[in-house]
């Protein structure tokens, strides 16, 4: 046997379990027993009819008649009809995640007090048809696929077009795409409808489990990719944990050891190709024949950077491949004509990693070579006008072959192939196989199998599953409280005929979930309040509430508090899809960039989901981290302050109807006379606190210098355009830190620095000396603490004394708080004139600081030249820090101790011919200095030694009093939650 054989069934062994296989459809059917096919879960669906009640007038749809059926046996009276604030409050949150206006509330109450149930229809009508229903909707199903835009374990890296699934979804939620099409294109959209650019996209579906891209043994990593993408299948779609099948028959549920190979089957041949792009025939047509133009004009050029590259890519191709098992560098260099399925397979993910390390291959370059590179890369871009824009991009999968590779269960004497399948119990024959013609690329056919079983009206277990979920996300407990799990460790349903009844009616309206939202939402038992008293059978008979004598009160996910508290403050950026974005950005939190690791701050405190595994139901927790975030977090209170602003904009300081405002702004309602006593109260409490605290002190502007000292001194080093003296910045002198005001505008977050300086001494501890700073030192994450440093290390630094370094605290793509410090490896010695230079890019994905640094002191030194990635993409430039020469704003820590004879400051990325160490001029710099006169210009401000400036004129009492009851009311239980 050979070496990859015996490697092979030692992984089978591992990670497919040990059994045998039972090919045989009747030995595999005597292993079920009839308890077991007795269970409801596995019953055709039930035809009831609708009940008949004692309360005749109660009911309002059918749906209603089953509840209050069930309540009469137990002597319960179900609970008044909410009021009609309550209810447009809770079917806009049900519905699109957002709370009502004001004026739609008054508008509601009045149409509801004519025609409640007119009113209901209509209200219900309307946020269906709203664009916000797919984007709250869509959450929901994002939660259950474990959507994510990066690829989890350490290295976590961005899928750039995953965000497009996430449009696909809430796109189909807001066309009411019948759910079966939506099932069937997530699972063989490019087999049932390839010329469809939206099934294309929809496959993303099997694109969101976690990788990991330095992985070396692909052959276990592609074994429990593709058992995660059953599993995940079977409880999203099927409301069972088929994984529990996956080393032996399932303990509880009639699910054979064969049935989880049956259906792991059906996903064998998939594989992630980056190249697919949804667009039709016809648009592929166009863009080929408009790219042969640019392809003829640029040929020789290509042709050039790829011999260029050749050598350095086939160098890198091979350290990679060795990296792999002997067996799997065998496979990777046959012909793909000759590789099996699964060779095939396993070829393209070795591939994956090898792509990888050519993306970089340009970057390595140097000398002559690199200036080669750069210059056909300039010529190359001359013809960028005549090249067309890509198509579209999307992260989707495709089959390898038309031939899938063979699943297998570890067997001791022979391999049984395991052909695609269902559940034994339900339907023990093979999957009938329609390979797909005229595609393409060839394709097996065995996903398109499934998904329309999936979706068989007669489907027992999917549409239970769907229904079920619809109730549980109105009334926040399902049927089956257990929303992914139906089986025997799940719990039994409160309500099994109405739930087969909603099913029917589900699947005989069109698989339409809008026309069940309205079914539910129109019905008593949505509409009941739920804020009653129990009766005594009430709480004798049913303390839970599992029979729904009144409705559930509910806390709202962290989308839903994030998005309400725009909505409040009127800061909602109304833009739809599109590349996720920072949690700095005003968009609603569908939008923000998720990321696996870290996951965002704000809605991972309020319990999000992890993006690794299917959330069925979001928890509930109540934590310290919660109440810490609301009170502290910057986003809450920018929200409070925006509401303050808009309430005290007339100057008018009469409390009444501002208090009023505030409560219609953030409660949507008028406060009680009680509340508005309490208000007023509270406004002239705060406003006394904040009159009455003590002033922030601040130094006297008339300093006397610690260390006498010459302010100015020659700068020895003779370079072209350098002035000959230098300012000479010490701790504890005159000049000890220098804030440069004036400037045109603010920086931004790519930028350039370049300094002329002489560094006198290292600390003698671990803290930076300080070249220039927009920071304050502080790494806390907070808005306040964002910002940038520039900096030389010291003698116990753990990047090693003299290193040239950035520091950052910024946003990073997930939108988290993130300090990070880039370390150059340039040593920039004491006692020597350096000129020193750092260009810092920042993109979507992150970016890099280039460094520079060149030793003034010898003739011809060279100019060294380092590149660093950063992982920021936000707020590195914070407005609120002061621009300060050779320390930091509002601290007496790590300061410079030297001289600098310039320092320049550039609002954007200069190339290294633009430097001045290239004799280039300073082109509309935002400050360029030089000291020739023994005095600081005019536009720089020497900063007092305890740093902080002269405090501005104090807060207003009255502002700071109405942004703390803003801040309180957004606080409030009544904002968080919904009754």
């Amino acid at each position: 046997m050979s070496v990859i054989k015996i490697y092979l069934s030692l992984l089978a062994v591992l990670f497919i379990g040990l059994g045998t296989a039972h090919a045989d459809k009747a030995a595999r059917l005597k292993r079920i027993d009839d308890k077991e096919r007795a269970y409801w879960f596995f019953q055709k669906l039930a035809d009831p009819a609708t009940p008949k009640t004692n309360n005749s007038k109660w009911p309002k749809n059918e749906i209603d008649h089953f509840i209050l059926a069930k309540l009469e046996t137990q002597n319960i009276q179900p609970a008044k009809e909410a009021d009609a604030r309550t209810l447009i409050r809770r079917a806009s949150f049900d519905l699109i995640g957002m709370p009502p206006s004001h004026q739609e509330i008054l508008d509601f109450e009045k149409a509801y007090a004519a025609n409640a149930d007119t009113a209901m229809e209509k209200l219900v009508d309307r946020l269906l048809q709203s664009p916000h229903y797919g984007e709250r909707w869509g959450r929901h199903w994002l939660d259950l696929v474990r959507y994510g835009e990066s690829n989890g374990y350490k290295a976590d890296e961005y899928r750039p077009h995953m965000w497009r699934y996430r449009d696909w979804v809430i796109d189909a939620f807001n066309a009411d795409m019948p759910y079966d099409q939506f099932t069937r294109y997530q699972i063989a959209g490019d087999e049932l409808a390839p010329n469809d650019p939206a099934a294309i996209t929809a496959t993303g579906y099997l694109r969101l489990w976690p990788y990991e891209s330095n992985q070396r043994d692909v052959v276990k990593q592609w074994n429990g990719i593709t058992d995660e993408v059953t599993d995940i299948t079977g409880a999203v779609f099927m409301g069972l944990s088929v994984g529990c099948a996956k080393c032996h028959d399932h303990k509880f549920d009639p699910i054979l050891h064969d049935d989880y190979y049956r259906m792991k089957s059906f996903f064998a041949g998939i594989y992630p190709d980056d190249s697919i792009v949804a667009t039709t025939p016809q648009q592929k047509k166009a863009y080929a024949e408009a790219m042969k133009p640019w392809l003829k004009a640029t040929a020789g050029i290509r042709k050039d950077i790829d011999k260029l590259l050749a050598s350095r890519k086939a160098g890198e191709t091979k350290a990679a491949v060795k990296m792999f098992h002997p067996d799997l560098q065998k496979i990777y260099h046959k012909a793909d004509k000759h590789c099996s399925p699964w060779e095939l397979q396993q070829k393209l993910f070795i591939q994956r990693q090898v792509d990888v390390k050519h993306k970089s291959t340009a970057t390595k370059l140097k000398g002559a070579e690199k200036k080669r590179y750069a210059e056909l890369a300039k010529k190359l871009a001359q013809f960028d006008n005549i090249k067309p824009a890509e198509l579209i991009a999307v992260d989707a999968i495709r089959d390898t072959a038309q031939e899938s590779p063979t699943v297998l269960i570890a067997d001791s004497d022979n391999k049984e192939p395991m052909l695609p399948g269902f559940l034994t119990l339900l339907d023990p024959d093979d999957a009938k196989l329609s390979p797909p013609q005229n595609l393409d690329h060839p394709s097996s056919g065995r996903r398109s199998a499934l998904a329309k079983w999936l979706t068989r009206p007669d489907n027992q277990l999917s549409t239970r599953v769907i229904v079920n979920r619809l109730w549980y996300y109105h009334f926040g407990q399902g049927i089956v409280s257990s929303t992914n799990e139906f089986g025997k460790q799940g719990l039994p349903p409160t309500h099994p005929l109405l739930l087969d009844w909603m099913a029917r009616n589900f699947t005989e309206n069109g698989w339409s979930l809008k026309k069940m939202h309205k079914l539910i939402l129109t019905s008593a038992t949505w509409r009941q309040a739920s804020l009653v008293e129990p009766s005594m059978a009430a709480a004798q008979n049913d303390p839970g509430n599992l029979l729904w004598w009144r409705q559930n009160i509910r806390r709202l996910e962290g989308e839903s508090i994030h998005d309400a508290m725009l909505a409040s403050s009127q800061e909602l950026d109304p833009e739809m899809g599109g590349e996720g974005v920072p949690e700095s950005k005003l968009r609603r939190a569908v939008y923000q960039k998720l990321m696996r690791n870290p996951r965002t701050l704000f809605l991972n405190t309020f319990d999000g989901p992890d993006g690794f595994s299917s959330c069925s139901s979001r928890d509930i927790t109540t934590t310290a981290p919660q109440a810490l975030m609301m009170l502290n977090n910057r986003f809450p209170m920018q929200r409070a302050q925006t509401i303050a602003n808009q309430l005290t904009k007339s100057k008018n300081k009469n409390v009444a109807p501002l208090i009023d405002q505030a409560f219609e702004t953030i409660l949507k309602r008028q406060p009680t006379s009680e509340e508005s006593s309490q208000a007023a109260d509270f406004l002239k409490q705060q406003a006394l606190l904040v009159k009455t605290s003590p002033p922030v002190k601040t130094t006297t502007s008339k300093m006397v210098p610690k260390i006498k000292t010459t302010p100015f001194k020659p700068f020895k080093a003779k370079v072209a355009g350098l002035s000959t003296q230098a300012v000479n910045i010490q701790p504890d002198s005159l000049y000890q830190k220098i804030e440069l005001t004036k400037l045109k505008h603010q920086e931004n977050d790519t930028f350039t620095i370049e300094a002329y300086l002489h560094l006198d001494a290292l600390y003698d501890n671990a803290a930076v000396r300080t070249i220039a700073s927009r920071w304050n030192g502080n790494s806390s994450g907070t808005a306040e603490s964002y910002g940038w440093s520039f900096g030389i290390t010291s003698k116990k630094s753990a990047y090693q004394p003299n290193n040239l370094i950035m520091q950052f605290t910024a946003e990073n793509i997930a939108g988290n708080p993130l300090y990070q410090v880039i370390a150059s490896d340039l040593r920039i010695p004491t006692q020597t004139p350096y000129y020193v230079a750092a260009v810092i890019r920042t993109g979507k994905n992150g970016g890099d600081v280039t460094f520079y640094a060149q030793d003034l002191s010898k003739k011809d030194s060279p100019l060294q030249i380092v590149v660093k990635p950063h992982k920021l993409v936000a707020g590195i430039s914070n407005p609120k820090r002061a621009l300060v020469l050779g320390g930091r704003d509002q601290t007496l820590s790590s300061m410079f101790d030297g001289s600098i004879a310039r320092f320049t400051l550039t609002d954007h990325a200069l190339k290294t011919e633009q430097l001045l160490i290239k004799g280039a001029k300073a082109k509309n710099p935002l400050s360029d200095l030089s000291f020739v006169k023994a005095s600081l210009p005019s536009n720089l401000v020497r900063l007092l030694p305890s740093g902080p400036k002269p405090t501005s004129t104090p807060a207003d009492p009255f502002y700071q009093s109405v942004v703390d009851l803003c801040h309180s009311l957004l606080n409030s239980n009544e904002f968080l939650y919904i009754d």
